[in-house]
């Protein structure tokens, strides 16, 4: 996965495009229209809390490793795994960003 490869800058702009097309694929794999018409929405926020300075300069471990259960739980059609594991990652984004925001 090429936001493992780039987590010590995630805060930079190669870690962005890997977090994004990370993200556009799993919407377009889902087969749901609704889901894969999000892209521009995810794609916002994304540069956004980059561009504001809300994301970590390194990557947490605990979210890069989330990412890739969510990936695997898709790949295996295990919807309820990758709905939690989605859950926990937007979980700990919020807490960052928080965190982040502070400094």
């Amino acid at each position: 996965m090429g936001m493992a490869s780039t987590s010590r800058s995630a805060d930079a702009e190669e870690y962005l495009a890997h977090d994004i097309a990370f993200h556009r694929t799993l919407l377009e794999a889902s087969g749901n229209p609704m889901f894969a018409s999000l892209g521009s929405v995810v794609v916002a926020v994304l540069e956004g809390r980059t561009h504001h300075a809300l994301m970590p300069h390194v990557a947490s471990a605990d979210a890069l490793a989330l990412h890739g259960e969510v990936a695997a739980a898709v790949r295996a059609g295990d919807a309820d795994r990758a709905e939690a594991c989605a859950r926990s990652i937007v979980d700990e984004a919020a807490v960052a960003m928080l965190r982040e925001g502070r400094g």
